[in-house]
Formats: C-alpha cells, sequence, structure tokens
C-alpha cells in the first residue's frame, strides 16, 4: 500500500493527520507540497510526552497515502519555534480539503488540536482516527468527571491546561461524539486493516477513482489468496536448514522425527524429475 493524505492549496486536494517531528524547515516543505491532497497532524505529540508507536503509525499512513499519489503536508503545530512558521501551518491547515486528526487521550488539552478539531467540524472535513482508545471513549462528561480507566489520570478540565475556554472545549468534543461516519480505531493489531481503510476513504473523499478501483481489487485479491505476493520459484524449503539446525541442537536426527520435516518442491526441479522420469522410462523399453 501506499501513504497518507492531508493538506490542499486552491484547486488541490488536502487532508491533516498529526505528527510529532517539525522543523524550522517547514516553509520550504510546505513549497515542496504546494500541491499535496493532505494536511497531517498526530494529536498531543507536541507535549512532553511523545509515543514511538503513535509517531510510526503516523508515519506509515503519510507514507501509505503517498504511495497512493495522494501527497500530504504534515506538521506538529506544538513545536513551531515562530510565528511565521505558525502562519505557515495555519495556512496549509485551512486550504486543506480533508483534515485527518490522529487522536489521542492527551489530544484534547492540547489547544492546537482543539482548534483543528473546531476547524475540521466546522468546515465538515474532519476525518479522526482515534489511536488507543474508541469514540465512545471520547464523551465531554466522562473526561470532565474522570470517569473510567483511562480518564481516571488523564481527565479533568483540560481547557484549564492551556487557559481556553470550556464552551469552544466542549463543542470540540461534541461535536466529534456526533460525527456519523469516517471515524476509525488503531488499536494493537488492525493498524495494516486502519490504514488500508483511511487511504480507500480519504481516496473516495477526493475522488481518486482509480486509487479506490485498485485498492479493492487488491483486497478481493487478499480475500481469496492467503499469501497474495509473487512465489519464487527457485525456492527450495526449509529441509535441509532443519535438518541443520537440529543436528547442531541435539547431535543426530533420525527414525520418525525424519518424517516431520516438509519440503517446498520448485516448479524447476519438478520439471527436471518429470523429464528424468520420462528417459527411464524410454530407456526400460528401449531394452526390451
Amino acid at each position: 500500500m501506499g501513504t497518507s493524505p492531508l493538506v490542499d492549496f486552491k484547486d488541490t486536494d488536502a487532508t491533516a493527520v498529526e505528527k510529532s517531528e517539525f522543523h524550522d524547515h517547514v516553509s520550504s516543505s510546505l513549497a515542496r507540497n504546494r500541491n499535496s491532497s493532505t494536511y497531517s497532524h498526530a494529536s498531543g505529540t507536541g507535549l512532553p510526552w511523545r509515543k514511538p508507536s503513535l509517531l510510526r503509525f503516523a508515519n506509515w499512513l503519510r507514507a501509505e497515502l503517498e504511495v497512493q499519489g495522494i501527497s500530504c503536508f504534515a506538521a506538529d503545530r506544538a513545536r513551531c519555534r515562530n510565528s511565521r512558521n505558525h502562519d505557515v501551518v495555519e495556512r496549509a491547515m485551512n486550504a486543506c480539503t480533508v483534515g485527518v486528526l490522529i487522536l489521542t487521550k492527551r489530544s484534547f488539552g492540547n489547544p492546537y488540536s482543539v482548534e483543528e478539531l473546531r476547524n475540521f467540524l466546522g468546515k465538515k472535513n474532519l476525518v479522526p482516527i482515534f489511536f488507543d482508545m474508541g469514540p465512545g471513549d471520547c464523551l465531554a462528561r466522562d473526561i470532565i468527571e474522570m470517569r473510567g480507566e483511562l480518564w481516571e489520570k488523564n481527565g479533568g478540565e483540560l481547557w484549564m491546561l492551556y487557559g481556553g475556554l470550556e464552551k469552544e472545549w466542549r463543542e470540540a468534543v461534541e461535536g466529534l461524539s456526533r460525527l456519523d461516519e469516517g471515524k476509525l480505531e488503531a488499536q494493537d493489531g488492525n493498524w495494516r486493516d486502519c490504514i488500508f481503510s483511511a487511504v480507500v476513504l480519504l481516496a473516495r473523499r477526493l475522488g481518486r477513482r482509480s486509487v479506490v478501483e485498485k485498492l479493492s481489487r487488491w483486497q478481493e485479491r487478499v480475500e481469496k489468496e492467503e499469501f497474495p505476493f509473487p512465489r519464487n520459484e527457485n525456492f527450495i524449503g526449509r529441509k535441509r536448514e532443519v535438518s541443520e539446525l537440529e543436528l547442531m541442537l541435539f547431535g543426530s536426527v533420525s527414525g520418525e522425527a525424519e518424517k516431520e520435516y516438509f519440503e517446498l518442491k520448485t516448479r524447476h526441479r519438478l520439471k527436471e524429475r518429470r523429464v528424468r522420469l520420462e528417459r527411464e522410462q524410454r530407456d526400460r523399453s528401449n531394452r526390451k
């Protein structure tokens, strides 16, 4: 698969995904990606808390989108070092067609994440990805009252962390819960499926019919074949390797243990065996 969507300029498409690696060269990055289809931000990563798995997921998503021809502008606004960089990123965010936010338990205490939620909800172009949590976990009442294991340590009046307004904070969180479609969950073990669904969803919203059709064909092939990749016809199997390993570990292999080995024969070796059998048959007939 390919990688990630988010910011659109003028006539181009755009999407937003949150990412926690941002440098002063954001302006040059914007210049290179002026026709990008997505804007990428991974929520809460600008704080001292930086989760490596979140960065890997965001990078994977971005890569998959770009492989499919959906370019992405990614930035962590919390790590912008001057007003110029903030202006550049805000222009990119405001110009995008679709906003993709990777939301974590730290997102609702991040002023930039809350602002982006309100921005994209207002333009009705938000695609949220819930990272290590689900949509049902993100209820304003539960967060404020610190209900449940998730919010016991991370909840409370989170707008107070950045000096925000409760009304604006509630608008963002409650607006998120009112979304009817396009909500994705990234949990341990389903990253590939989540990213696949995200790329298909974004391609549809951006009108990339060819991308949707290509991914649909790939998915159909996966459902029919256990291993939908070209096989190496020269692969000779693992019988010899397993035998040598067991010889090193246990000293010898004999008896019933030998029957437990399997050997994959390549088409080339099977063809050689068939030719050899045919030759032997001709030799026997000539002798008669």
